[in-house]
């Protein structure tokens, strides 16, 4: 009998948008702390890149968080 895992997807680009705003920044102000321009910052958001760790490191400490913040632990 085969067993079937089940993963739930992980919404980092929503996780962004959500810490992006409660801290009441703008993408420019989210790109000028991480150096990542806007559009890749707005394709996260969209779900249309999935970021690096490298990329979710940066953005935990342009945000003050942990990087387990973003991967829901």
């Amino acid at each position: 009998m085969e067993e079937k895992e089940e993963f739930e997807e992980i919404r980092v680009g929503e996780r962004v948008k959500e810490l992006r705003e409660q801290k009441g920044l703008s993408l420019k102000e989210v790109a000028d702390l991480t150096g990542f321009s806007t559009a890749l910052l707005s394709q996260m958001e969209n779900h249309l890149v999935s970021p690096s760790l490298g990329t979710i490191i940066k953005l935990a400490r342009a945000f003050g968080v942990r990087v387990g913040d973003f991967l829901g632990e």
